[in-house]
């Protein structure tokens, strides 16, 4: 029998009159392979976080005040494209799915955006307030479906770091990287999840907080 680690959170607000909650599993098999690879290499992991969160993470922090909206983010791979759904702060929709033999980008986009505003469930009075895209393929991405979706933006477009100019050309292949980076560098992430299971957590320090910084800072100077 498979067995699975798992973290919760809730999406409900204080007034909320149903509860909903935020689910993520990982299969125990495949989170202790990779930890038992770490190990090797003498590092124990404080917390384990899935991108679309991490992603979801560097997202908010761009926004001033993002409670009561819906925003729509695209993750834009060659293979496929995951759509998230943020509304009030919290992860309401994630969805990967493989680019079709025979689609175009702008197809694919606008199916699963189309796709992720059905599920929220919009009110008669509610919109997206803004699309955004991320990416390897997200600049492609912007200019085949600006006329379908209207103006999305880039979420390298909201990163305040400072790089050198050539390399901020490719900072939306690393944003997923940098979420993580920002997710372990932040003592209260807008989304907090912890795959990794409470017997194996440490205590975290203020010192726990260098390897996170010096990710952020190798995966922009890499890229």
């Amino acid at each position: 029998e498979e067995k699975f680690y798992f973290d919760y959170a809730s999406l409900s607000g204080k007034e909320a009159t149903r509860l909903l909650v935020l689910v993520v599993m990982i299969r125990k098999s495949v989170l202790d392979g990779y930890l038992e690879t770490l190990r090797e290499f003498g590092l124990r992991p404080l917390s384990v976080m899935v991108s679309s969160i991490a992603l979801a993470n560097l997202f908010l922090q761009t926004q001033t005040d993002p409670r009561g909206k819906t925003f729509v983010l695209a993750d834009i791979a060659p293979d496929g494209i995951e759509v998230l759904a943020l509304r009030d702060r919290a992860l309401v929709y994630s969805k990967r799915s493989v680019k079709q033999e025979g689609q175009t980008l702008r197809d694919t986009l606008r199916r699963e955006v189309e796709l992720a505003a059905g599920k929220v469930r919009l009110g008669p009075e509610d919109t997206i307030e803004k699309i955004v895209l991320t990416g390897e393929e997200s600049e492609a991405a912007q200019q085949e479906v600006i006329q379908d979706l209207g103006d999305c933006e880039l979420l390298s477009s909201g990163i305040q770091f400072e790089m050198p100019d050539e390399q901020y050309a490719h900072l939306q292949e690393g944003t997923t990287s940098l979420g993580l980076a920002y997710s372990g560098i932040v003592r209260r992430p807008p989304l907090k999840l912890n795959l990794l299971p409470a017997e194996l957590q440490v205590q975290q320090t203020r010192w726990a907080y260098v390897p996170s910084i010096i990710l952020g800072a190798l995966v922009v100077v890499l890229l």
